[in-house]
């Protein structure tokens, strides 16, 4: 496990295209990665060992969410508007306006189910368990020696032998 090269969308050992390699993401989950078609493993960033780094507090926020909501609710809303105005002008839809009503739509959508989700304790029960299952990878001393290599600070308790 040393030795592991970083990602920067392919794989640095079989060039493959790595899926879902969004700058901005962060995600929980073993950094340590593995190439689904050299088997390889390499280290991805976006991943974070939540048991070394914690939660971010804005996972468990909704700070925000009102605005995004009804961002989302009125670009939804003139995005259809203009199309039924297109239509009714020209016997016209417009894919791109229509296809950007459903997106909006869906994002809209997504952010009140991640409020309700944020407010009933559902994430922070999510969250929990992926901590779980962090604590569960970092058992293995291998592993843990193979963060340390990658510059994580590991707690001392998964070093010992």
């Amino acid at each position: 496990m040393s030795n592991i090269p970083q990602e920067n969308g392919k794989c640095p050992h079989c060039g493959a295209d790595i899926e879902g390699t969004y700058k901005n993401v962060y995600i929980y989950g073993s950094p340590i990665r593995t190439c689904k078609k050299c088997k390889k493993q390499y280290w991805n960033k976006r991943y974070h060992e939540i048991a070394i780094d914690g939660i971010r507090p804005e996972d468990l926020s909704t700070k925000g969410n009102g605005k995004m909501i009804l961002g989302t609710l009125i670009a939804s809303i003139v995005l259809i508007a203009l199309n039924v105005v297109s239509y009714s002008m020209r016997g016209r839809v417009f894919k791109a306006l229509l296809v950007g009503a459903v997106l909006a739509v869906i994002f809209f959508f997504g952010m009140i189910i991640e409020t309700i989700k944020v407010k009933s304790g559902k994430k922070a029960k999510e969250l929990e368990k992926k901590r779980q299952e962090s604590c569960q990878r970092l058992q293995n001393r291998e592993y843990a020696d193979a963060l340390v290599q990658l510059g994580y600070q590991v707690p001392v308790e998964y070093l010992k032998d």
